[in-house]
């Protein structure tokens, strides 16, 4: 008994600790609009979020590492809301920590998307 208690113990830790060693990133949905979808491109991996009602924010998921912002697809209303990157010359790699890509839409007919990149 006292072997499976330090095992767990033990297991729950090295899990904790691999954890703090991740990038992992939230999507926020300030708008008033409900997303259906959300893919993320930081260059340092790829994923798809399900829906993020309005005002809601998402799970985390993992990421090798991200820069402040990032390809982003959202899918509102079956129309695409796209935040498109030139480049990231001079921009610095967060590899580990908590992170939160916070989407607003600026201009519905225009399709016209903001992300704000928030440190936990």
């Amino acid at each position: 008994m006292k072997n499976l208690v330090t095992t767990i113990t033990l297991m729950v830790v090295l899990v904790s600790c691999d954890r703090a060693n991740d990038c992992l990133i939230a999507i926020e949905n300030n708008s008033t609009y409900n997303i259906q979808s959300v893919f993320v491109d930081t260059s340092g991996g790829e994923n798809e979020y399900d829906a993020i009602p309005a005002k809601e924010k998402s799970d985390y998921k993992k990421f090798d590492f991200t820069y402040k912002y990032a390809y982003i697809n959202a899918v509102i209303d079956s129309h695409e809301f796209i935040i498109q990157p030139i480049d990231y010359v001079g921009e610095r790699k967060h590899r580990k920590g908590r992170y939160t890509f916070k989407l607003d839409v600026d201009d519905y007919a225009s399709r016209k998307l903001s992300m704000q990149f928030i440190e936990e």
